[in-house]
């Protein structure tokens, strides 16, 4: 129980919240760098890892994504809480990061076995 009161306080406070939310942009900006470096150039889409680095950097944005959900979720929660949450709430927050993590673990697996 104590544990867990812990973690809540962790996760709602403010300096937490602003290291989420710059990890978060770190993510979707370095990704998206990546992915247009990779495809922009002729040279880099004909090598097949070249393609499956792309493939890890898109899982990556897609996490970043799903983290700047949760921190702009948990924003607007401390602003407004509800009186409980929905199992659509708790879906739809999680279900992007989850999504994302599953194509890098996936990636990850394709670009071991080349």
């Amino acid at each position: 129980v104590i544990v867990l009161m812990i973690s809540q306080d962790i996760e709602n406070s403010n300096v937490f919240l602003l290291v989420r939310f710059l990890i978060a942009s770190l993510a979707v900006g370095g990704n998206a760098i990546i992915i247009l470096t990779i495809f922009r150039s002729s040279r880099l889409c004909t090598r097949a890892y070249n393609i499956l680095i792309a493939q890890l950097a898109v899982a990556d944005l897609i996490v970043g994504l799903g983290l700047l959900i949760r921190a702009i979720a948990t924003i607007i929660l401390k602003l407004n809480p509800p009186e409980n949450y929905t199992e659509l709430y708790c879906v739809s927050v999680a279900a992007i990061t989850v999504f994302g993590c599953q194509l890098s673990q996936l990636t990850v697996l394709l670009i071991a076995i080349d």
